[in-house]
């Protein structure tokens, strides 16, 4: 249903009317045809930028390709954002799954999973690098590296402790009778500390206990006895200090800061050379010292652990590589080998690793590198190639542009030069990183030598343009003959371009200038043939339209004011009927308050009443009321009601802007003021009382007769007739 409002938008030749008719299109495979087949560039790109869908996406970057570089590139680019979008959520989405599984399994797993962690790790980084990721990921690679580093580190330290018990068992096992005892037993206790629960079945432990156990039996063999020391008077030390000593020094253990440690040990160990610990403090140190050694013999050995494993990385990337039928990822591979290198540096720089060790991890990683190396070398010569048939090609553009057939080629051969050289500088191979830069040089010296040929023909062509626009515009005050002939003249310079074309834009401005010169120059001609004709007809229609007019309006004029006539007399009239009444009820009122209404005033009254017309304005309901209760009226009720109208004929003065008399000075200022007070106040939902409704209010309070209040309403009513003209 919309293939003909897309047809019709296709076809349009007007920016605006083809944009107007586009807003009203709302299927997408209607607007990827717009996109595709319009004939304005800008109702193309209007219509693309609304299509949501990759594959029309796709469908519209094809077909515009070669055709629309604005509408291929808004496609490309928007296509290209969501595929890297959807390449960063399923990279994420792994990411968050390998997390996952290292916090899942095991500590005997987790502990030999460093390596896999750091190409998670790195993984990860590179994703952050091009952007955000999400929390849940950052959190799992948060827990996930806690949790491996704590398990590997516990393997290290159970690793090192063993290796250090059996040095030690064989220290103690050739050491004679004069050998340092307390410092065997200090060391078997800072091999003795607890360890995880995961770790008691490993073989490393069971080596570890059986160490300490043979290290224990040979020193119980060559321990001398114990001999009195001498008894000597020493300074008691600070037993308060030491024990924030050894707080500290518990603290540092557990954060794993070995060097801070060490120096609260020596500080320790000087504060109490000078007499016994107690057995608590004693006990504390005895354990802080053997922990302290444990991390010591941790330290060391966890650096050859470290190494052992590095070379087993190392061989299982040669196994790897070995066991791949196609050609391995060079990149990864070698940073990998960048990787494994890097490790070692940094364990040298604590303690540097054996001949041995070092020979064979570099053999290893040589080999291992061996492919990388072929294939930076196959591409190097290739790069070579490419960069020489490069050169070749900088070399035949410049001699072309350095000859006699250049400067002497037209415009179109250099604009079909400057498109073929684009497209054959696309096809030729990549010429590495240091040659690309150096020939996009020479590139753009030539890019930029055929765009200046080009810029100059288009400025030579755009100045002729230009002078013409300004023959055609100058031709509106010329004759119109002159001008007409002059006219088709320029029209016909116009087309004679000698085959330069301008930009697109640039063309339609000029061009749409250049138009509504020349268009303006026969719009005169064709206003000059129907003046004359039009002239009469337009003077006799005037005429008669002023005469129509003139009766019209006088005509309206009349029926107007007799309907003002009769509209004030009407009013007039309800005002005199209501003062009329208001007349009738005083009397029965005045009778009533006097002592009582003689049937004769009653009926009479009600005679006057009954032959009166209906008021025709709001108070016909309270007017009755006062005639129901007139006879009831007494002179208290009067009053009362006199002291209303005062009241009510105030306000009605103070909002029509008429005087009061000097006696009601101050009621009138103190009902002014309240009413503005009323003013400041919310708004109330309840209706505002009219003039008109006021004075039928006035009318309808039972009140004594007063000329000067009559005299004062009379004036307001004058007031209100005057408003109604």
């Amino acid at each position: 249903m919309a293939a003909e409002p897309a047809s019709a938008i296709c076809a349009a030749t007007d920016v605006e009317q083809g944009l107007a008719m586009l807003q009203a299109l709302d299927d997408e495979t209607a607007l990827a045809e717009v996109a595709r087949n319009a004939k304005l560039w800008e109702v193309r790109l209007a219509a693309a930028q609304r299509v949501t869908d990759s594959a029309l996406l796709e469908r519209i970057a094809e077909a515009t390709k070669h055709r629309d570089d604005r509408v291929y590139r808004h496609s490309y680019d928007l296509l290209r954002l969501r595929r890297r979008d959807l390449a960063r959520a399923g990279l994420a989405a792994q990411l968050a799954a390998g997390f996952r599984g290292l916090i899942a399994s095991g500590p005997e797993s987790r502990a030999l999973a460093a390596g896999q962690l750091r190409e998670l790790e790195k993984a990860l980084a590179e994703l952050r690098a091009e952007g955000a990721v999400q929390q849940e990921v950052m959190d799992l690679a948060a827990a996930a590296h806690e949790r491996v580093h704590a398990d590997v580190q516990a393997l290290r330290e159970l690793g090192a402790a063993a290796a250090l018990a059996e040095a030690l068992r064989a220290e103690i096992q050739n050491a004679g009778t004069q050998a340092n005892v307390a410092g065997f037993c200090e060391r078997l206790a800072g091999l003795s500390g607890e360890r995880p629960a995961w770790l008691a079945g490993h073989p490393t432990a069971a080596a570890l206990a059986s160490s300490l156990e043979r290290a224990r039996e040979k020193l119980d063999e060559i321990a001398p006895p114990l001999a009195p020391a001498p008894k000597r008077e020493k300074k008691k030390p600070n037993w308060d200090e030491i024990r924030g000593l050894l707080a500290k020094l518990e603290g540092e253990l557990s954060a794993g800061r070995l060097a801070q440690a060490q120096e609260i040990e020596n500080q320790i160990v000087g504060r109490a050379a000078s007499a016994p610990l107690p057995a608590g403090l004693d006990r504390q140190l005895k354990r802080d010292l053997a922990q302290l050694a444990q991390m010591r013999d941790w330290a060391k050995w966890g650096d050859d652990q470290g190494r052992e494993q590095l070379i087993e990385a190392a061989e299982a990337l040669l196994t790897t590589q070995g066991q791949e039928q196609e050609q391995p990822d060079v990149e990864a591979l070698a940073a990998s080998v960048r990787t494994l290198r890097d490790d070692w540096k940094k364990r040298d720089a604590t303690r540097p690793a054996s001949k041995t060790q070092w020979e064979r991890f570099d053999a290893i990683l040589t080999r291992a590198f061996k492919p990388v190396l072929e294939f930076r070398a196959k591409r190097a010569a290739e790069e070579k190639a490419a960069a020489k048939a490069r050169a070749a090609f900088c070399d035949e553009l410049d001699a072309w542009l350095a000859s006699p057939q250049a400067a002497a080629a037209p415009f179109k051969e250099v604009e079909a030069k400057r498109g073929d050289l684009g497209r054959r500088v696309r096809a030729l191979p990549f010429a590495g990183r240091q040659a690309e830069h150096a020939l996009r040089k020479r590139l753009d010296r030539i890019f930029k030598a055929l765009d200046t040929r080009l810029h100059a023909a288009r400025g030579t062509e755009t100045r002729r343009r230009e002078e013409l626009i300004a023959k055609a515009e100058s031709l509106k005050d010329a004759p119109v003959g002159d001008a007409i002939k002059s006219a088709i003249a320029l029209q016909k310079s116009w087309q004679e371009t000698g085959g330069v074309h301008l930009e697109r834009k640039d063309d339609r401005a000029l061009w749409a200038r250049f138009h509504a010169a020349t268009s303006a120059v026969f719009a005169r001609r064709d206003e000059q043939r129907s003046k004359h004709n039009e002239e009469h007809a337009r003077r006799d229609a005037e005429r008669k339209v002023r005469d129509a007019e003139r009766k019209a309006r006088d005509d309206r004029r009349e029926t107007e004011r007799r309907v003002v006539q009769q509209r004030h007399e009407a009013h007039r009239g309800r005002f005199e009927r209501l003062a009329a009444r208001s007349a009738m009820i005083e009397r029965l009122e005045a009778a009533a308050a006097a002592g009582g209404v003689p049937e004769e005033l009653a009926a009479e009254i009600g005679g006057a009443w009954a032959a009166l017309p209906p008021l025709g304005m709001e108070g016909e309901k309270a007017l009755q009321a006062r005639l129901s209760a007139a006879q009831q009226a007494t002179f208290a009720q009067l009053d009362t009601g006199r002291a209303e109208r005062e009241a009510l004929l105030l306000d009605l003065e103070v909002a029509l802007g008429l005087p009061s008399p000097e006696s009601v000075a101050a009621q009138r200022r103190e009902r002014q003021l309240k009413a503005l007070q009323e003013r400041f106040k919310s708004r109330s939902a309840a209706r505002v009382e009219t003039p008109e409704a006021s004075v039928a209010r006035w009318y309808s309070i039972a009140a004594s007769p007063d000329a000067a209040q009559a005299g004062r309403m009379a004036a307001v009513v004058r007031a209100l007739l005057l408003q109604k003209r």
